[in-house]
C-alpha cells in the first residue's frame, strides 16, 4: 500500500498525519508552538519552533506506523497563511515571525487606503484591507526598522519555509500566495502596484506554483534525521481552509465547505474569480492543481463562544459527562434538541469586528438548554448568511460539507440543513485539512491521478441531514428576526 503525508501547518499547532490512498489515517502526530504577545497589538511567533515540529511529528509517525521509509510516496502541507518570514541571504530569519494576528501595522494600512484605494486592492487581489495582511505588515518593517528591511533578501510564509528547510527550494503554493493580498487573483500574477508602493520585488518571494505541483525532494541530512528515504518528492499544498475544502471532496463550481471549530468558515468553489461590489466575501484561487477560485467568509466567534458558554456556565455538565466519559457538549445537545427550533424567542448574537454580542429576548421562561441551543442556530444563521451572499453573487449552491469540531454535533448539523435549506454531509475524515494536504501530494507523486481520483478515493461521506420543509419556514422567519438585531447593533 502507497502512503502519502499531509503536515497541517496550524497558527499553534503542527500536525503531521500518514494516510494510505484509500485516505485511511495510519499514524498521526502533533506538537505545539507558542504565539508570543510582545506588546499590546504585537504577535510573533519564531520560525525554528516550526522547524523542530515539523521534524518531531514526522519522526513520531514514522516511528508509530512503522512504516519502511521507501512506503512514503510524497509530503505535502496545509498551511496557515500571512505569517511573515524574513530571510537574509543565508536564509536566516532576521526577525521574528510576524503573525497573522498582529494588528501593528494599522497606519500602514491607512496609508496603502490613501494610495491605492480599498476597493482597488479587492479588486486586484479579493482582500479586504486589513492589518493582518502582508503588505502594511512589510511597509511597517520597512519604514519602522529599516536596518532589519535592508538584510532581507527572501520574504516567505509558513508553507514555504518548512518547504525551504526539507528541500532547499523556495516555492509557495497559489492558494497561499493569493490570500498574502500580493497577488492579482484574477490574472494569477504579482500584483505589482502593491509590490511596488511597499517597495519590494517578485524576486524578493518564493516561486509560486499550482497545488499538487513536485517542486523538490527531501535532502539527505534531512531525511537521515527524521527518518525518511533521501529524496523523497515535496509537494506544494495549500492554504489550511482549502487544503479542508479537497479534504472534503469540495472541488467542484457550487459545492460549500462549512467549517466550524474556534472560529467559522464558509467557503464556496468557483469556476470563475467573482467580483463582489460590497465586498462581503475574500475571494482567492484554490489549492488544485487546475484554475479554480474560492469564496470566503468567515466569523471570529463560533466555537470559541460555545466554549465561553461551558466554561462559565455549565460546570455541572462538565463533571456529569466527566464521569461518563464523554463531551459536556454531547450532554448539552441532549438537552437542546427538546427546545422546539427558534429557541422560543431567544437570540444570542455572536460578537464581531463591528459589533458587540448580545443575548435579544429572555425571559424567565428560558432556561440554559434555550441559552445553548440559541447559540447554535446564531452561529448557524452566520452560515445562512453566507450562503445568501453566495447565491446574491450569482452561485448556486448544490451541497454543504461540514468538518471541525461543530460537525460532531448531530443537532447542529440538522440546525445548519434546516437554516440553510441545504443538505448537510459529513466526511469520514476529520482531520480534512491534513487530507487534502495528504491528497495533493498523492496527485504531485502520481498516487492518483489527478485530484479528482484523489478524492474520489480518499473522501467518504459518512452522514447526511436533509432540510425539513416545515422547520425550514419557521428558520427563514427567526432569520429575518436575527438580521434585524445585527443591523440594529451595527448602527449603534
Amino acid at each position: 500500500m502507497r502512503m502519502i503525508i499531509g503536515v497541517d501547518l496550524g497558527t499553534q499547532t503542527c500536525r503531521s498525519i500518514m494516510f494510505d490512498e484509500d485516505g485511511r489515517k495510519i499514524a498521526a502526530s502533533s506538537a505545539s508552538y507558542d504565539l508570543k504577545y510582545v506588546k499590546p497589538r504585537w504577535v510573533e511567533q519564531d520560525p525554528n519552533d516550526w522547524w523542530n515540529a515539523v521534524k518531531t511529528t514526522l519522526r513520531n509517525v514514522m516511528m508509530k506506523s512503522k512504516a519502511s521509509p521507501t512506503d512514503i510516496n510524497a509530503i505535502s502541507f496545509s498551511s496557515q497563511a500571512n505569517a511573515l518570514v524574513l530571510l537574509d541571504g543565508d536564509g536566516e530569519p532576521v526577525y521574528p515571525v510576524i503573525s497573522w494576528l498582529d494588528t501593528r501595522s494599522e497606519k500602514e494600512v491607512e496609508f496603502l487606503r490613501e494610495r491605492l484605494t480599498e476597493e482597488n486592492i479587492y479588486k486586484t487581489t479579493g482582500m479586504i484591507l486589513a492589518p493582518g495582511f502582508s503588505p502594511p505588515k512589510i511597509l511597517w518593517v520597512k519604514r519602522n526598522l529599516p536596518s532589519i528591511f535592508s538584510k532581507i533578501r527572501k520574504i516567505v510564509f509558513t508553507e514555504d519555509y518548512i518547504i525551504y528547510k526539507l528541500a532547499d527550494e523556495f516555492a509557495i503554493d497559489y492558494s497561499l500566495i493569493s490570500f498574502s493580498m500580493l497577488f492579482d487573483v484574477n490574472k494569477a500574477c504579482w500584483a505589482h502596484d502593491i509590490l511596488d508602493t511597499i517597495g519590494v520585488t517578485p524576486d524578493m518571494f518564493s516561486k509560486p506554483y499550482p497545488s499538487g505541483t513536485p517542486i523538490g525532494e527531501l535532502t539527505a541530512e534531512v531525511a537521515d534525521e527524521i527518518g525518511l528515504k533521501r529524496g523523497t518528492p515535496i509537494i506544494v499544498g495549500g492554504h489550511d481552509q482549502c487544503c479542508a475544502a479537497v479534504g472534503a471532496g469540495v472541488i467542484e463550481h457550487g459545492m460549500v465547505l462549512n467549517s466550524i471549530g474556534t472560529a467559522q468558515a464558509t467557503l464556496c468553489v468557483s469556476d470563475k474569480p467573482f467580483h463582489d461590489s460590497k465586498m462581503r466575501v475574500l475571494r482567492y484561487i484554490h489549492a488544485l492543481p487546475e484554475r479554480k477560485w474560492v469564496l470566503l467568509r468567515t466569523i471570529s466567534s463560533a466555537g470559541i463562544l460555545l466554549r465561553w458558554f461551558c466554561e462559565n456556565f455549565c460546570s455541572a455538565e462538565a463533571e456529569v459527562a466527566k464521569g461518563m466519559e464523554t463531551s459536556p457538549y454531547s450532554l448539552l445537545d441532549r438537552e437542546a434538541e427538546a427546545i422546539e427550533p427558534g429557541s422560543e424567542g431567544l437570540f444570542v448574537i455572536p460578537f464581531f469586528d463591528e459589533a458587540e454580542g448580545v443575548i435579544y429576548g429572555l425571559s424567565l421562561s428560558h432556561g440554559k438548554p434555550h441559552l445553548y441551543r440559541a447559540l447554535l442556530e446564531s452561529i448557524g444563521f452566520e452560515v445562512r448568511r453566507s450562503i445568501d451572499i453566495i447565491e446574491d453573487l450569482g452561485i448556486t449552491v448544490r451541497d454543504i460539507r461540514m468538518v471541525g469540531g461543530g460537525a460532531k454535533s448531530l443537532l447542529w448539523r440538522k440546525i445548519i440543513s434546516n437554516q440553510t435549506n441545504k443538505t448537510i454531509s459529513v466526511p469520514r475524515e476529520t482531520e480534512a485539512a491534513a487530507l487534502g494536504a495528504a491528497i495533493l501530494a498523492g496527485v504531485g507523486a502520481k498516487v492518483y491521478k489527478d485530484v479528482y481520483d484523489g478524492v474520489k478515493n480518499a473522501v467518504k461521506i459518512i452522514d447526511s441531514e436533509k432540510p425539513e420543509e416545515d422547520i425550514v419556514a419557521i428558520y427563514d422567519s427567526a432569520f429575518k428576526k436575527y438580521l434585524e438585531i445585527v443591523n440594529r447593533l451595527r448602527k449603534s
